[in-house]
């Protein structure tokens, strides 16, 4: 089997296409992924399908995906540890990630936006008048870094 990654020499590729098997790290956050009566779709399921489906046909592959419901705050040690092959979700590019592993080309544009309720949208027009606010955000998430540096 040929690695599709010329510059990968860590072995990661031959381990799944001899393992016939990737596990995928995911969260379940719709509409990226969630379970519809019983099984798993969404956006990011879907993608991760496809492309393990052109992966076999072009390599001549019979890689089959696991997906694993992760902590989102262990993905990277997972990844690092062998647990999962791949995070497939919303993670946020940074040059922290690009020094500790492999990330793809980038397949979806997010930013990171405050949600208010309509009545308090004149209260929250600056940075400044959200220091007092009260913010929830997901662990480990780009949303949660812009929040702690402000």
């Amino acid at each position: 089997t040929k690695n599709p990654l010329a510059t990968e020499a860590d072995g990661s590729w031959e381990k799944i296409a001899n393992d016939k098997k990737v596990v995928i790290g995911y969260t379940v956050f719709a509409p990226i992924s969630w379970e519809k009566d019983g099984e798993l779709t969404g956006f990011d399921v879907k993608l991760a399908k496809n492309v393990f489906e052109y992966l076999n046909e072009k390599y001549n592959t019979e890689i089959t995906i696991e997906f694993k419901i992760i902590d989102w705050n262990s993905k990277e040690t997972l990844l690092s540890n062998g647990t999962i092959d791949l995070i497939w979700n919303g993670m946020t590019i940074n040059e922290e990630r690009k020094a500790a592993m492999c990330i793809s080309i980038p397949y979806l544009k997010n930013k990171q936006v405050a949600v208010v309720k309509a009545e308090d949208k004149d209260n929250y027009k600056t940075l400044d008048s959200m220091i007092e606010a009260i913010i929830g955000v997901e662990g480990g998430s780009a949303g949660e870094d812009v929040v702690v540096k402000k």
